[in-house]
């Protein structure tokens, strides 16, 4: 699906208008993917309030989609996706030839294709809407084998810069990607990998430019604040401390504000500093037994690791996040440990465990340091951890960041709650790497026995290959054993 994301927005003028639908044809496939990562996204950060995400496939096209969408009063925004393959009738690049039974053409009717997104355009006006035109991802086969659907974008490009429309070029962050798996065909549909990039491109162009998305309240706009903030910090940005500093003038706009400006300063100034910070908001701690079910909700991203820190308070409710689920059960065994030496053995196993199920997570070795270091004699991981972490194409922490945290042991425990934030919309997303990629390469061309040989040398230098390398390889292995 190529051409083109269309983002239609509309002010929040009723309660239940927080839909944000995704529009495609080909581009997610029967993928429900994409969208349950952007609600995991907007109900953990907040950054688009309590929108939820919904999936239409029209068969009518972009014309048909706008007279389906005009008038509809519960949305917030349109994601449309359009100009893939669809659009060429009988061009199926990679099918196997077939008998002719009519005549095809590679002429794309563009005065048609700028017809439609016109349409679509007045249907979401129609409802006091915004309108963002956003060029959608083609694998590198797709753009050499069906250059027509460039001259799409190229249409896109020129019909944004034709009047007051905004675009993001996904296409552009797409190539940017290509050494990763990302299509299930090399062409058009994106694969779980694609989808996870979809999903992370769309937040952090968000967190960019906040027109894409707008805001619809302070609180809202605060928390892209907030996380921009937290993610320049994680990415190792030269100004990233003086934006950090600039955010934390503005007052906090809820519990979730509250724990991500409490956990800037623990980042910037050290846990000492931060105590005044954290000690309010064990008020904000969700409770099993909360007389509503917006009490008993998981707490904000590092608000329990936090507290945890600072004032020595468990949580209830656990974070919807399973690493730092994980951090808070390692650590309540190591504070164990002082007094009885078999919890801090147990504390090992939970924290290899921890490694074990999330091996690309800076987090989840800083917190086995923090064991192996507790041990008499004390023990050392972190250059076990450099070299695992760099397998990975990391999102959410930058490798020189990874690198300088790892270095500067233990100060990077205060970074905790802070990483926890920053990292949150991408907690669900698969682990990639460059050895990944190359077998996944090999598979698309039929020659699984090679793929299956390239992720088995692969696996063999981690201590601890993610859990779902090892289903690839498994899934290989079926294939080339036919």
């Amino acid at each position: 699906m190529a051409c083109a994301i269309l983002l239609a927005l509309i002010p929040f003028r009723e309660l239940h208008a927080d839909k944000i639908v995704l529009l495609a044809a080909n581009t997610l496939g029967e993928n429900t993917r994409a969208a349950e990562l952007l609600d995991d996204v907007a109900s953990g950060t907040g950054i688009f309030g309590p929108s939820t995400f919904e999936i239409i496939t029209p068969p009518e096209g972009i014309g048909g989609a706008a007279q389906r969408l005009s008038g509809r009063r519960d949305l917030r925004a349109v994601i449309a996706i359009v100009g893939d393959l669809s659009l060429m009738s009988g061009i199926e690049p990679g099918a196997p030839p077939s008998p002719i039974v009519s005549r095809t053409s590679r002429v794309m009717d563009l005065a048609a294709f700028e017809a439609d997104l016109i349409a679509l355009e007045r249907a979401v006006r129609s409802s006091d809407a915004v309108l963002l035109l956003a060029t959608a991802p083609l694998g590198k086969p797709g753009r050499i084998e069906v250059p027509e659907l460039m001259q799409v974008a190229a249409r896109c490009r020129a019909w944004c810069a034709s009047g007051d429309r905004r675009l993001l070029d996904l296409q552009a962050a797409f190539r940017a990607l290509e050494a990763m798996p990302l299509f299930t065909n090399d062409l058009d549909v994106l694969d779980d990998y694609g989808h996870d990039a979809l999903a992370r491109t769309l937040w952090t162009a968000v967190l960019r430019d906040d027109a894409l998305i707008p805001a619809r309240s302070d609180a809202e706009r605060q928390a892209r604040h907030e996380l921009t903030a937290l993610r320049a910090l994680a990415e190792g940005h030269e100004a990233a401390e003086a934006l950090a500093r600039t955010v934390l003038e503005t007052p906090p706009a809820n519990a979730a504000s509250r724990t991500r400006q409490a956990a800037l300063v623990t980042w910037l100034d050290g846990l000492a500093a931060s105590h005044s910070s954290w000690a309010p908001l064990t008020g904000d701690m969700p409770r099993s037994n909360g007389p509503t079910e917006e009490d008993r909700l998981p707490p904000p991203p590092g608000l329990a690791t936090g507290l945890l820190f600072s004032q020595a308070v468990l949580p209830e409710v656990m974070p919807r996040d399973p690493v730092e689920t994980g951090t808070l059960e390692v650590m309540r065994l190591v504070a164990d440990g002082r007094t009885r030496r078999a919890a801090l053995d147990d504390a090992e196993r939970s924290a290899s465990a921890l490694v074990a199920a999330h091996p690309q997570r800076v987090e989840a070795w800083l917190v086995l340091q923090v064991v192996k270091a507790a041990r008499r004699p004390p023990r050392d991981v972190r250059h076990i951890a450099r070299f695992e972490l760099s397998r990975y194409a990391h999102v959410g922490v930058s490798r020189p960041a990874i690198t300088e945290l790892l270095a500067e042991w233990p100060r990077p425990l205060t970074a905790l709650p802070g990483l926890f934030g920053a990292t949150r919309p991408f907690a669900r997303q698969l682990p990639t790497g460059t050895v990944l990629a190359k077998a996944l390469r090999r598979e698309r061309i039929g020659e699984y026995r090679s793929a299956v040989m390239v992720l088995e040398r692969g696996l063999q230098g981690l201590s601890h290959p993610p859990p779902s390398w090892r289903a690839q390889l498994q899934r290989l292995r079926a294939l080339a054993d036919g």
